[in-house]
């Protein structure tokens, strides 16, 4: 643009006019920066168009010549510089290491996860780009996903959706409940806290969660305490999606985007990326290079929102995983185990993969303990107890012994070796810790 300040004012009076209390100053300098630094795309879009149009209205070889030099100079002329003069190094490389060690500045760049381990070796999940978190059925990457948006809204007062592509949002509802108030949400284990008084107690914590983290409004009636706002005015931590959206990979797109522009999102967990539909590629494309166009996509769009973008993914059969070197040399996955696209291991910012000790084979390792604390009931009502609470005095009923491996750090780990063991516990409503 050859007026960007102009074109900015006339962007800022139309958001101002529409009258939606979602837009605020941060939105308005959001949009401004956009334009500035999208401009001269525009810009090189309107050098093409006079091109083409001098293409089409003459036959003089060297006008034409001329015509399409003025457009590569006026596209090279527009858009930015991006690369480093040897001046410029010591400056970037000052900035760099300072965003890295100020913790709130490495804020900006990287959603904390809320497991110190995690954060402490590939910094969090990663703004503008994807972390990927594998693992075989029944490890529990949904229950891992569910926790990390709990924690990001609990612990971190940050913002977050959840697509399910296996799930209505009935079900997901549910596995929030169990996650907020610690507990097994079987038919059995409900109707053993409902039988011993148990279950109101946990939905007034579950009301109590949810009343954190969405905004509510004081009714007149005294039939109706509460009233939900209107979506166009809400205000909320936590929206959820499930099966009944449909999610196609253009859905995908438009929903984050839409909730993007109501107010900033911290982190987007996808469970599981295998099973989007990419319907943004000829359907004949084959299955590996729709994944790979679907990776490739979502990671722009992280970029264009400013948000971290979690990928639950399948990983394959555990028979095949990487090389075993005997029977007392576990089987661990690797990159190349996720399955149907392990292109999305380059792309990723982070890679984490979760495991059966059962499925790595039979080798010597410390054996799995389970914590069983003294003076604790086999059957505890811990809805009202915080995390650190949870692990350290409360019977541990998940008792499949799991472990995680980080495969990729891009940002660098700590003393953390790559592909080294990391212990996994899950609480009795599958809060999740890794310790070594």
């Amino acid at each position: 643009m050859t007026q960007p300040d102009k074109v900015s004012v006339t962007a800022i009076e139309q958001i101002c006019q529409c009258n939606h209390s979602t837009f605020s100053r941060v939105n308005v300098n959001v949009c401004m920066d956009q334009l500035y630094s999208k401009s001269w795309r525009l810009q090189s879009i309107i050098a093409a168009k006079e091109l083409i149009s001098k293409l089409q209205t003459t036959s003089d070889y060297d006008l034409c010549r001329k015509a399409r030099n003025d457009f590569i100079l006026a596209s090279q002329a527009a858009e930015k510089e991006t690369s480093l003069s040897a001046e410029q190094l010591a400056d970037e490389s000052h900035e760099t290491t300072d965003t890295i060690t100020d913790e709130e500045k490495r804020k900006k760049l990287w959603v904390p996860s809320g497991h110190k381990l995690i954060d402490e070796s590939i910094f969090g999940y990663h703004r503008g780009g994807i972390t990927i978190f594998a693992g075989s059925s029944g490890t529990g990457k949904t229950w891992f996903g569910i926790d990390a948006t709990f924690k990001l809204i609990e612990k971190s007062k940050l913002r977050a959706l959840f697509f399910s592509t296996e799930m209505d949002v009935s079900s997901i509802a549910l596995r929030y409940f169990g996650i907020a108030t610690n507990s097994k949400i079987g038919v059995s284990n409900l109707c053993y806290a409902k039988k011993h008084g148990e279950l109101p107690k946990m939905e007034e914590a579950f009301r109590k969660f949810t009343q954190r983290h969405f905004s509510y409004e004081a009714s007149s009636d005294p039939d109706q305490p509460l009233n939900l706002h209107g979506q166009s005015n809400l205000k909320e931590d936590l929206r959820i999606y499930g099966t009944e959206v449909g999610l196609t990979l253009s859905k995908l797109v438009n929903l984050i985007t839409e909730e993007s522009a109501k107010e900033p999102i911290d982190l987007v967990v996808i469970d599981y990326f295998q099973n989007i539909e990419n319907d943004m590629v000829p359907p004949d494309t084959q299955h590996y290079r729709k994944l790979k166009h679907l990776v490739d996509t979502l990671k722009k769009v992280a970029q264009d929102c400013n948000c971290a973008i979690l990928l639950l993914a399948q990983l394959t059969n555990p028979a095949s995983w990487g090389k075993r070197g005997g029977k007392d040399v576990p089987a661990v996955p690797t990159t190349k185990d996720i399955a149907e696209c392990s292109y999305a291991a380059h792309v990723a910012a982070a890679v984490l993969m979760m495991y059966k000790v059962s499925d790595a084979g039979t080798y010597s390792s410390p054996s799995f303990q389970q914590k069983t604390p003294t003076g604790t009931s086999s059957t505890p009502a811990s809805y009202d107890l915080k995390d650190e609470e949870i692990f350290d005095a409360v019977v541990h009923q998940h008792k499949v012994p799991l472990r995680l491996i980080i495969t990729k750090a891009r940002f660098g780990t700590s003393d953390l070796q790559l592909d080294s063991p990391i212990y996994v516990e899950r609480s009795t409503g599958s809060r999740f810790n890794f310790y070594l």
